[in-house]
């Protein structure tokens, strides 16, 4: 799920919002038309751009515990900004 995606889902489902589905219409370039809604997305994206993880260094691969989920540092620093988290480098 994207962070857009995300957002409309928490606006629409929580409650803790007015908005309904047809408050989520967007314009060609991606705007809201609706002004509340543009504006919850707005603190939304600054919420989550005042987030930032540091990934450290990484581990060898023989250290892993057996079981462990291996992916690669790319991966995860994709994974962690596709959920509109920075990443620290």
């Amino acid at each position: 799920m994207s962070m857009r995606e995300e957002f409309e889902a928490w606006a629409i489902e929580s409650g803790e919002t007015a908005l309904s589905k047809a408050h989520m219409l967007k314009s060609e370039d991606g705007e809201y038309y609706n002004y509340a809604a543009k504006t919850y997305w707005k603190a939304w994206q600054a919420s989550r751009a005042a987030l930032a993880i540091d990934i450290g260094e990484g581990t060898p691969a023989g250290e892993f515990r057996e079981g462990a989920k291996v992916i690669s540092i790319s991966e995860a620093i994709a994974r962690i900004e596709a959920a509109g988290v920075q990443v620290k480098s």
